[in-house]
């Protein structure tokens, strides 16, 4: 017997509609990492149902091969762009701090 589904198409539905305000392609892979999990296929399906394209948000008039590439190449991208804001976010932290201690040093002198 089958275990019953841990998310819902609803729930692809509203990752699929926030990666779209957010500009992002929606993809099976991107999908199921917002979900936390579920199966590849039952992502892509439940995409498929809902009207979601594999090349939606992909630049016009590109071939196949360029388009499986981009596709491939996306989640990379997105990882990389989220490690960069954290560390930047982690470095404007520290300058912040360095500043406050500076103002500080200052106001006492």
């Amino acid at each position: 017997m089958a275990r019953p589904a841990a998310h819902a198409i609803t729930d692809v539905e509203r990752i699929a509609k926030q990666l779209k305000s957010q500009n992002k392609q929606v993809t099976p892979y991107r999908v199921q990492k917002l979900l936390g999990g579920g199966s590849f296929a039952w992502v892509k399906s439940a995409l498929d149902q809902l009207g979601y394209q594999e090349d939606a948000g992909l630049p016009a008039g590109i071939d196949e091969n360029t388009a499986q590439l981009l596709r491939l190449i996306q989640p990379l991208v997105d990882q990389l762009t989220q490690q960069a804001r954290s560390d930047m976010d982690i470095a404007v932290q520290r300058l912040e701090k360095v500043v406050q201690e500076q103002d500080s040093t200052l106001s006492e002198r």
